[in-house]
């Protein structure tokens, strides 16, 4: 076999001697890695001179539906609705922000379809890419889209023939107070490959028809080209990847006379063109493979609704799709639906494909299990459901400013209600962020302007410190409450606090604010500090609060020696976190022999998830040696390795080096290890050098102990026997190395 180099073995050795004399230190910081911006921010607002709405009314109700994605770049990308002026050639803004959401300029517009085609004959009455963009960032390659290629799907259509038919008859100060009556309405596929800068057409996942007025007026603006009087348009896309496929979820308003039960494939009626229109819609989803040469699937059912009494489906109108996977491998769904029970549904299914199978109108969000002090999941219709990368999810509606989280992830999990700094609205979108907070993009009711927030759930990216006060030994804490204090009794409920191990409702993150401020954020939940009511800041008592970005959640840390620091507040200087003796934590005047007022940092150590693969696979191999195969001293140095590396795949505790510098060890003893010679070989010229006597050299002689630069094989069984003796020299480093580990303390460092 192959001797390992002396150079492996030194790096090996290297490995564990900084693995036992390496120490982790915490350095007492503000962090100032990612933007933050938790008060209510203007992305965009309609200039009520210069630009009229073409829907809603004159200089409002037509800037909506704004959603965001992430690129792996870090870029933050986002879109909205910009009904404004002639609906020939609109176009939805592209919006970016570089800086983790704090600022955002406008980098491109995306044309219809026809407009990036101009020559392409399918795309030529896809005049306006007009309404309910959807991002979206491809997570794996899919076909001939390569991963991390950033989607957008949208309602694309052709002209307002209602709105120009008015405009023409009544002049231009007429303006549209409710919906119109598109042409060709149909959902497009676009893609950029450069951060939405530039954008590509991929093609129309599926067509509808006239909009005849829907949603708000169905059935009742209809132009004089809509013969049939027809509402058929097709809403609101949702993009995933499931199965090597990319997903479409989509609402329909094409009348449908049902479905196959046994495929979920939907049944376009016969009248849809020209029967009489009864206003219904359905969810539904389409698949494709994402090669060129190949099309959308047939359209599948997702939500049914109610049927009509003429037995076509789509009675409450579902629409809004959301779908995630859960921790219990289930898929989750969350739409509206007006068909009563509720304005806000979900479906549990096996398969995000086979929704059809969960029969009915779906289960009231109502009736999902919360948390005590939390309120039912709200209501209002535009729900919005996200998965985070741990697995936990979240869900808002328009009926409510708060989010809702499901801490587990799973299907049948608790949620819990937490504030943010933005109220209910038309349209208010959740994206989970690389910080590990969440992008809320926000549209009123008023429909004129887009706000964002940038709000802290917990557990978000940057370091953590356990706060500890000098004069009574305890850490500043939650008292094992996550949300704001209004859900959780409404009192404060910051406290001074014995230590527990792993209480991360003791860790806090210092968030810069300014260049000398910074604010205290709970990891469980997020949470700020700031002084509980109203009134005189003096004296008040200390709560957990969504940030609301004003001076009383600030802090200033002011170094008073011997490693400890006073926080001032910003908003009152003369004012200070000062512990009481009753355990409360409040804001008091300035006191310079008051110990209560004077806190340690220590930075907490987060655990680092450890990858035992390479190791397990390592003592798969040396399990399958055979100790008669070879020599005692060699066979001796690997069954010290083996079972020192036993004893690291075993160790709960052992940090990734430690496993490392294991793998490296035993493959070096297992690469050290030596043939035994068969009985009977070595006693008589057994190296065929024509001596009785194995071989051994006269001192002086090439191939002598002396010269071990010369005569090939004793050059080998010199270097050989080095290597042995490093080799039980790393594994002695690795036994050490052990040891340190399990004498090593986990959590914190000062």
């Amino acid at each position: 076999m192959s001797q390992p180099t002396l150079k492996t073995i030194k790096r090996i050795a290297a490995a564990f001697a900084v693995t036992a004399t390496m120490a982790a230190v915490g350095t007492v910081g503000v962090s100032t890695a990612n933007a933050y911006t938790p008060a209510p921010q203007v992305m965009y607002e309609m200039d009520g001179e210069t630009e009229r709405c073409n829907k809603g009314g004159d200089y409002s109700g037509c800037i909506v539906y704004p959603k965001a994605a992430q690129l792996d770049s870090g870029r933050i990308v986002a879109t909205f609705e910009r009904s404004v002026g002639d609906p020939v050639g609109e176009t939805l803004p592209v919006y970016a922000s570089d800086d983790g959401g704090d600022s955002w300029q406008k980098i491109s517009e995306v044309p219809s379809p026809h407009d990036l085609e101009p020559d392409n004959p399918e795309y030529s009455k896809y005049v306006s890419n007009w309404t309910n963009p959807y991002l979206y960032v491809l997570p794996e390659t899919v076909g001939d889209l390569q991963a991390g290629t950033l989607l957008l799907a949208s309602v694309v259509s052709g002209d307002d023939v209602y709105y120009k038919e008015q405009k023409a008859a009544q002049g231009d100060s007429w303006y549209n107070g409710s919906d119109g009556d598109r042409k060709d309405m149909a959902i497009a596929l676009f893609s950029s490959d450069d951060g939405g800068v530039s954008w590509d057409v991929l093609g129309i996942v599926t067509e509808g028809g006239w909009q005849g007025g829907s949603a708000r007026a169905g059935g009742k603006i209809i132009s004089s080209e809509n013969t049939y009087r027809q509402v058929d348009p097709v809403w609101e896309p949702y993009l995933m990847v499931y199965d090597g496929m990319l997903v479409c979820y989509y609402s329909d308003e094409r009348d449908y006379s049902g479905y196959d039960s046994q495929t979920g494939v939907l049944q376009l009626a016969a009248d849809d063109e020209t029967g009489a229109d009864n206003g219904g819609q359905v969810l539904a989803h389409r698949t494709w493979d994402g090669t060129a040469s190949s099309s959308w699937s047939e359209a599948v059912l997702d939500v049914a609704g109610k049927s009509f009494s003429d037995g076509k489906i789509g009675n409450g109108r579902p629409g809004m799709a959301n779908v995630v996977q859960t921790t219990d491998g289930k898929w989750m769904m969350t739409y509206e639906d007006w068909g009563g029970n509720g304005s806000t549904k979900y479906k549990i299914a096996d398969s995000p494909l086979e929704f059809y199978k969960v029969e009915g109108q779906g289960t009231n969000t109502n009736n999902l299990p919360v948390s005590s002090g939390s309120k039912s999941l709200a209501q209002g219709g535009s729900p919005v459901l996200v998965r985070r990368s741990d697995g936990s999810l979240l869900y808002n509606a328009s009926g409510s400013g708060d989010v809702w989280i499901n801490q587990s992830g799973s299907s049948d999990g608790e949620w819990t209600e937490y504030k943010t700094t933005l109220g209910g609205g038309y349209s208010r979108n959740l994206t989970c962020l690389q910080s590990g907070r969440v992008l809320i993009l926000h549209t009123g009711f008023s429909g004129s302007l887009i706000q964002y927030a940038d709000i802290d759930f917990g557990d978000s990216e940057g370091d953590y410190y356990v706060v500890s006060n000098k004069s009574t030994g305890k850490v500043l804490g939650t008292g094992g409450k996550t949300q704001d204090a209004s859900f959780t009794g409404d009192v404060a409920d910051i406290v001074v606090e014995d230590e527990a191990e792993g209480a991360e409702t003791q860790l806090w993150h210092l968030q810069s604010k300014s260049d000398d401020s910074f604010t205290f954020l709970n990891k469980s939940g997020g949470r700020a500090m700031a002084p509980w009511g109203s009134g005189s800041l003096s004296g008040k008592k200390m709560a957990q609060w969504v940030d609301e970005g004003t001076a009383k959640y600030e802090w200033t840390k002011i170094d008073a020696g011997d490693g400890y620091y006073r926080f001032r507040n910003v908003a009152d200087e003369t004012l200070y976190l000062t512990a009481e003796e009753d355990g409360s934590v409040r804001m008091q005047p300035f006191d310079e022999s008051d110990d209560s007022q004077l806190w340690s940092l220590t930075k907490s150590q987060e655990p680092v998830e450890v990858d035992k693969s390479a190791l397990s696979a390592a003592v798969e191999a040396a399990e399958a040696k055979r100790q008669a195969d070879y020599t005692e001293e060699s066979w001796a140095v690997f069954a010290q390795a083996l079972e020192a590396a036993r004893a690291t795949l075993a160790d709960a505790d052992a940090d990734q080096a430690t496993v490392d510098g294991a793998v490296e060890s035993l493959t070096a003893a297992m690469d050290g290890l030596q043939v035994r010679q068969p009985d009977g070989e070595g006693d008589d010229d057994a190296d065929g050098d024509g001596d009785a006597d194995g071989g051994q050299v006269p001192s002086g002689q090439p191939g002598s102990d002396d010269d071990a630069t010369s005569g090939d094989n004793q050059g080998i069984a010199r270097t050989g026997a080095g290597v042995t003796a490093a080799i039980a020299a790393a594994v002695a480093l690795l036994l050490m190395g052990a040891a340190v580990v399990s004498m090593r303390v986990f959590g914190r460092s000062r």
